[in-house]
């Protein structure tokens, strides 16, 4: 039995599931791993709050929600203003395997305002997610946000609305379900290929259905993964593992060769996957009765502001000596969440005299959580008798120079100096080769810190 939410009446999100139509689980559009997972989840929100004829399609999500769903450890923050930026330029294709077709963005706006993500669902997906009977497959938030890539997750979609004893295509013989998809197919519905490119779309509006011909189609940037080899090393294999790990399925797979000899489709065998039916449930009982505790840190995410608990802690002491909410967050985060640790770590440093940079000290303080704070001298001007303690402060001093360095420096070193290097076009190469980048893409859509530690790791990988 699913718990609820005592104050709004909800299942919390990560214990929820979210119901998509067969058709737009079949559905071809280009997509990151996180515009998806975010799609997901609030797909899930929604559909919690009874969608009907009339319904409104616009939700909201907190920072903090997403964060405690997510348990990412990044940068949640700009990674939400980036999504909004670009999740409402996302446009999907949606067949009925009848010939007819649908073309339209997902999103019709997407705002990510004061630590609230607002997404607006265009008016054309209504009946793709406001149902629950047998046209639409129960999927699980919690895989959904465990998924690392994009194909492990479409992955999981596909062959979840597939799992059924009924369909025609389940070999009691095999004890699963068998299912062919044509390799360009699939590298449209996984979303590595874009259905609003103008080669593609012309195409597919002259009545060209063939995936093959819409994939040769596309211009040779644009082609991810263009040979089979590189397809099931890149995409299939990490799926499989993946999936087998966190999912309730998993699966087979051969190549079948087609036209030319070519391996042009891959036939897969999808099994229940029993072995992981007690962790998942084991994991909604953990978020479900954990969520913000600080035992659990391994699995909940960094709180932030909005988190009640910190409250009161940024309304007493942001401002207090010259400590910013950077500063607490920083606090928090090196007492493992501990609000109590904080205060008594900000108390214990007012009591000394002529202390320099009072957060820092602070900050010095936290980093030893073995020290009884009541019993310890402390580092006053620099001259006190506690050696651990002044290099614990010199230490942290040390990372937080190294850190503002960093991000001062990482545009001009981008410019000046490694845009300037004899090596450059050998980078320019790789990206193109890995990732598909053209430096024009790339500079749009990453920062200078991105750029410079994308560089770096290319730097390190030609000296192996």
């Amino acid at each position: 039995m699913q718990s609820h939410d005592t104050d709004t009446g909800l299942i919390p999100l990560e214990n929820a599931l979210y119901y998509k139509s067969n058709v737009f689980i079949s559905a071809k559009y280009k997509s990151t791993l996180l515009e998806n997972k975010i799609i997901n989840l609030a797909i899930g929100k929604l559909q919690q709050l009874k969608i009907t004829d009339s319904s409104s399609l616009t939700i909201n999500l907190t920072s903090a929600e997403i964060k405690r769903v997510f348990k990412s450890k990044n940068n949640v923050y700009r990674s939400l203003k980036n999504a909004a930026k670009t999740m409402a330029g996302d446009i999907v294709l949606l067949e009925n395997g009848k010939g007819n077709f649908l073309l339209f963005p997902i999103i019709q706006k997407a705002a990510y305002i004061n630590g609230t993500l607002t997404i607006r669902f265009n008016e054309e997906l209504r009946p793709f997610i406001s149902g629950f009977d047998s046209r639409y497959t129960p999927l699980e938030i919690a895989v959904s946000s465990m998924a690392t890539s994009n194909s492990a997750l479409k992955f999981y979609e596909l062959f979840e609305k597939e799992l059924y004893a009924s369909n025609p295509k389940y070999s009691k013989a095999d004890n699963c379900v068998i299912i062919d998809y044509g390799v360009s197919e699939l590298k449209f519905m996984l979303g590595f290929c874009d259905m609003a490119h103008p080669s593609v779309k012309a195409a597919y509006k002259e009545g060209n259905y063939d995936y093959d011909a819409l994939y040769e189609s596309l211009p040779d940037y644009a082609k991810m993964y263009p040979t089979y080899s590189d397809f099931v090393k890149r995409c299939v294999l990490p799926a499989q593992k993946e999936l087998d790990e966190i999912s309730n399925l998993r699966f087979e797979f051969e190549g079948i060769r087609t036209e030319g000899n070519k391996m042009g489709k891959i036939r897969f065998y999808i099994y229940a996957n029993t072995k992981n039916k007690g962790r998942l449930e084991q994991r909604a009982k953990l978020f479900a009765n954990a969520a913000g505790a600080n035992e659990f840190d391994d699995v909940i995410d960094i709180p932030d502001c909005e988190a009640p608990q910190f409250t009161e802690l940024y309304e007493n002491y942001v401002g207090f000596h010259g400590i910013t909410k950077k500063d607490i967050d920083t606090m928090l985060e090196k007492a493992d969440y501990n609000k109590e640790r904080v205060c008594e770590a900000i108390q214990y440093v007012c009591k000394k005299d002529d202390v320099n940079g009072f957060s820092n000290y602070v900050i010095s303080v936290l980093m030893h959580p073995e020290w009884d704070l009541t019993d310890k001298t402390a580092v006053v001007d620099g001259n006190d008798v506690n050696t651990e303690m002044m290099v614990a402060y010199k230490e942290h001093i040390h990372e937080v120079q190294k850190a503002e360095n960093r991000k001062k420096n990482s545009k001009e070193l981008w410019e000046t100096t490694i845009k300037t290097r004899q090596d450059f076009p050998d980078f320019l190469n790789y990206m193109q080769e890995t990732d598909r980048w053209d430096l024009e893409d790339f500079e749009a859509v990453f920062t200078y810190d991105d750029m410079v530690n994308y560089w770096r790791k290319w730097k390190v990988k030609s000296f192996k």
